[in-house]
């Protein structure tokens, strides 16, 4: 169990260094040598743990690196009652009792606080990139096309895969640079290349290409780059026949433009015929059409028994007109003077950008520097594109600036209020109010928290808290038997990892309690996900009532996503339960032990539950299987994919202190009632609003503030609690 060296408890909270710096006797070692030595000692101890040596003469204070590491373990398995193993003599309740009020300096350095990371700035993730730059300039950012990052720890926000090589930036530098020219158009007209097709490329209803035998259009696929004027124009000739010339016109889509004549006849009579047409962005189809068909098989002159009309070649030219000024753009220009559009403007619009976009104001030789580079721009538009790429492309857009804990300045707390929140920029207001030095009270921190999660963009929260919170992210790539499971595709994952943001959204927006996580009745489910659990597709929510399904537990997306492709798994549903809803995360398996289905009897009779009791009998593997098993044979009810299975399925498990699971329904209860649930929630959205892992004093007074909401805060009260704390300026 590897431990953190920078979550240390003081000296005076473990209590066991005398003042001269000695270390008392181990008050522990009557009670190791009565139920832990003859395990955990010797040549070759169980789950290679050895309280034999040094540390079996005295308990090192919490303080003292990884001469610690066992007593956090042992803590833990006392704890959930694992130690001693269930078929060893089982110690006294008031022996484990006093146990474990000597371990509890030792309680918070577990592997439920996850391992440090290189202090420093971190860089905006892909997620908070796409939001910052959509709301800065209403360009949406394809989350896709920027490299992917490495997952190093369970929260995007601390900068575990935030790297930012050469590589990674020349690919942002890309993005900036098209961002930039859709968020602000250029007075000149940008045309595009044109798009030509010549007859074989031409399509029309007989399969002929450009021939037209009789009435019809020749046309052909094209996409247009953006709303504006284009000319649709094309090059034909006739086969005159009857009293009339032939016709032909322009069509747009569906739509004919006014015909005209085609006055000659043959290849060398070809015309060419233009309409200039307003087009929306998107795929149109445009041609020529032939209006005006005349066929006399029995003519005398055979020259005019047939009128035909061929097309040669179809082209589409534009757009013909200045893009108009997006809204950005006028945003930006409104927050200048419009009458000084010359250069006396430019450092408004200078400062103004970098003022958001940095989160800061900018210095003037910044201002400086960022007008000398674009001097030589063609127009006052070119100028801010170019600003606008630079800005986006700087350090300090892309980096969030370490967090000044004991004294952090009103810029920096809405920095971290508006990433927390909106994975995003501080809005105008936000700025505002940290310019008037605003931010400086818990009061005046839970005055902005209150006034951002009740503005749509706290929607942000959900969809990026959640899915790691709860894993969800192992969805992308878990891939369900197709030959079992053939309704499983991307549509039904899609609405699998909706469903908990729902909840956790709608707890958060109605003030429900943080219990109603685990124990909610009904739920939101898009129509793929309704039918997969036979619910009704048309109705905007459902109610579970009658149903063993209940909150996050009930859901198919966790619950898919840990089950193996072919069938469930105890095994990975109840780890789940522990990591992800108690950050209590099983140690990982001794070395040498093998998986289940390595030493499980190749017997097809035998169910998963009792295949999991011959793994058991392997030494090393029943202390933790004794807790992880219960809370996954309890999910059994719920097949692979997470849908409810039908007959009889023995769903009960019973955990080490004798506490009986009765099926999903007991599991939500028991979950409900775990104070870890809580005490992990509040860990992780604590972790999230700064950003970083916490530390050990951290740590403590989160604890304190989560007692002192109560046994039933709402998640509500819990967030901002947990900003107040973290983010209001502490007195020195």
């Amino acid at each position: 169990m590897a431990l953190l060296p920078s979550v240390l408890l003081t000296l005076s909270v473990a209590g066991l260094l005398q003042d001269d710096g000695t270390t008392e006797p181990n008050p522990l070692r009557p009670f190791l040598e009565r139920h832990c030595l003859q395990c955990h000692g010797g040549d070759r101890p169980d789950a290679g743990l050895d309280l034999v040596g040094p540390s079996l003469e005295v308990l090192p204070a919490a303080s003292a690196g990884a001469e610690v590491e066992p007593w956090s373990w042992v803590h833990e398995r006392l704890a959930d009652g694992t130690m001693p193993p269930l078929d060893e003599p089982r110690p006294d309740p008031a022996e484990v009792a006093a146990a474990l009020e000597l371990l509890e300096p030792f309680a918070t350095l577990d592997d439920s606080v996850p391992v440090p990371l290189p202090a420093g700035p971190r860089r905006l993730t892909r997620r908070e990139l796409r939001n910052a730059v959509e709301d800065l300039t209403g360009v949406r950012l394809d989350e896709d096309a920027l490299p992917i990052e490495t997952d190093l720890h369970a929260l995007d926000v601390v900068a575990s895969g935030s790297l930012t090589d050469d590589a990674w930036l020349e690919v942002w530098i890309d993005r900036v640079l098209e961002v930039a020219d859709e968020a602000i158009a250029l007075p000149e007209v940008e045309r595009a290349v044109p798009q030509r097709f010549l007859l074989e490329e031409l399509e029309n209803p007989r399969g002929l290409g450009g021939r037209l035998p009789m009435t019809g259009a020749a046309t052909a696929s094209i996409l247009v780059p953006r709303a504006g004027l284009y000319r649709v124009s094309g090059r034909a000739f006739a086969d005159q026949a009857g009293d009339e010339l032939a016709r032909v016109a322009v069509v747009v889509d569906e739509r004919v433009l006014d015909g005209v004549e085609l006055t000659g006849e043959g290849p060398g009579a070809a015309a060419w015929v233009a309409a200039e047409v307003r087009l929306e962005e998107g795929p149109h189809r445009v041609g020529l059409a032939f209006l005006n068909d005349y066929f006399e098989p029995e003519a005398e002159d055979p020259g005019e028994r047939d009128r035909n009309v061929t097309v040669t070649e179809v082209l589409l030219e534009g757009p013909l007109d200045a893009r108009p000024a997006t809204a950005f753009q006028r945003e930006l220009l409104e927050a200048i003077d419009l009458r000084r559009r010359g250069e006396a403007a430019f450092p408004d619009l200078v400062r103004a950008l970098t003022r958001r976009a940095w989160r800061r104001w900018p210095t003037q030789g910044e201002i400086d520097r960022l007008e000398d580079a674009t001097r030589d721009a063609p127009s006052f538009e070119a100028r801010a594109r170019t600003v606008l790429a630079a800005v986006l492309a700087s350090p300090h857009f892309l980096f969030v600036r370490p967090w000044e804990a004991t004294d952090p300045g009103p810029a920096q707390v809405a920095e971290r209020l508006a990433l927390a929140l909106w994975g995003s920029l501080p809005d105008r207001e936000l700025l505002d109010v940290a310019d008037r030095d605003r931010l400086r009270t818990p009061a005046q921190v839970r005055a902005q928290v209150r006034r951002m999660l009740a503005d749509p963009r706290a929607e942000r929260l959900a969809e990026g808290f959640v899915p790691q919170w709860l894993q969800l992210n192992r969805l992308a790539s878990h891939r369900p038997d197709p030959e079992r499971f053939p309704e499983f595709d991307d549509a039904l994952r899609a609405e699998m990892v909706e469903e908990p943001i729902a909840l956790f959204r709608d707890v958060l927006q109605e003030g429900l309690p943080v219990r109603a996580l685990l124990t909610a009745t009904t739920t939101a489910v898009g129509p793929r996900l309704a039918a997969h659990y036979g619910l009704d597709a048309e109705a905007p929510s459902a109610d579970l009532g009658a149903t063993p399904r209940r909150g996050l537990l009930g859901m198919a997306g966790p619950l898919t996503a840990a089950s193996d492709p072919a069938r469930t798994s105890p095994v990975l549903r109840g780890k789940w339960v522990l990591e992800a809803l108690l950050g209590d995360p099983p140690p990982p398996p001794p070395p040498g032990v093998a998986t289940l289905d390595e030493t499980a009897p190749h017997d097809a009779s035998l169910t998963i539950r009792e295949r999991l009791e011959v793994h058991r009998t392997q030494p090393g593997c029943a202390s933790c299987h004794a807790a992880l098993d219960p809370l996954g044979f309890a999910l059994e009810r719920f097949d692979a994919i997470g849908r409810v299975r039908t007959g009889e399925v023995d769903d009960r498990g019973e955990l080490p202190d004798g506490l009986v699971l009765d099926g999903p329904l007991g599991l939500a209860r028991a979950l409900a009632d775990d104070p870890r649930f809580l005490a992990h929630l509040a860990r992780t959205l604590a972790t999230w609003s700064r950003g970083a892992v916490l530390t050990s004093d951290e740590l403590l007074r989160l604890e304190a503030l989560v007692e002192n909401l109560g046994p039933e805060p709402s998640l509500h009260a819990l967030i901002e609690s947990i900003l107040e704390s973290a983010l209001a300026p502490r007195a020195r």
